[in-house]
């Protein structure tokens, strides 16, 4: 029974306050990264700025070729902005290679955990909290489990092995919850900076949010290609949630309600 009156609408007024608290630094990130530094030292106050430019985005896309207006006289840019394009590739390589190995191995896994039933993965499937935050095993186990038997037992008698039933029968049937871990696994290692951060020290091999970091120095902090440069890192991890918006929403729903 959907709510009515002043339950329904406390729950939209909840749900507005969750989009601006989420929607907010959003904003914020945009306007800075449509202002000059002066500007958005100068006019700290202000919501809507006096000058917009798109020259932060320039000077990156351009990997600091071109300048534009606003850093015509400037002495000095960050070195790592020309490595914009090498950190996005790089980025992507491990991104893609980490959603496919998380996937594949975690499908494999979740599989296993499914059809044994062993005691301590029921317990573990029992803790809803422990559900939401790991993505590829906890969601996937739902799907397996509730899967009927009965299919691999009729592709084992026409005589497919564990593993081609597993295959032919189960990932196709549970493609919305592999759609979902691999969204999730793909936006985690995408934005993921601690651990390329300790294992690589070479510029070439740097990935996006490590170039993010780098534009954070000791005596300044370039907050006006900060903001600009998240916001294209940012692009294609909103890209894929939109193009894949409705197996994501499938997947993690019907995960949590079989689990």
């Amino acid at each position: 029974m959907e709510p009515r009156g002043l339950p329904r609408l406390l729950m939209h007024l909840a749900n507005l306050l969750v989009i601006l608290f989420v929607m907010l630094p959003i904003v914020a990130v945009v306007l800075g990264s449509l202002q000059s530094e002066k500007t958005l030292q100068g006019e700290s106050r202000r919501v809507i700025p006096s000058e917009w430019t798109l020259d932060n985005f320039t000077v990156i896309l351009t990997q600091g070729q071109q300048k534009g207006r606003i850093f015509e006289q400037a002495t000095y840019l960050p070195d790592n902005i020309k490595s914009f394009y090498r950190a996005f590739a790089n980025s992507l390589i491990v991104a893609l290679g980490v959603t496919l190995l998380t996937v594949g191995f975690g499908a494999l896994s979740a599989y296993t955990v499914a059809r044994l039933k062993l005691r301590w993965a029921l317990w573990l499937m029992q803790a809803n909290v422990v559900a939401r935050f790991l993505p590829a095993i906890v969601i996937l186990v739902p799907f397996f489990a509730n899967i009927p038997a009965d299919l691999e037992d009729a592709a084992r008698i026409d005589g497919c092995t564990h593993f081609q039933a597993f295959r032919q029968i189960i990932l196709p049937l549970s493609a919305p919850g592999l759609a979902a871990c691999a969204v999730i696994m793909f936006i985690i290692s995408w934005h993921e900076l601690l651990i390329p951060l300790i294992l690589n020290s070479r510029p070439e091999f740097m990935t996006l949010p490590v170039i993010v970091a780098s534009l954070v120095g000791d005596v300044h902090v370039f907050f006006n290609l900060l903001m600009a440069i998240c916001l294209l890192s940012l692009l294609p991890t909103v890209i894929l949630v939109a193009l894949l918006q409705r197996y994501v929403v499938e997947g993690l729903s019907a995960g949590a309600v079989k689990g």
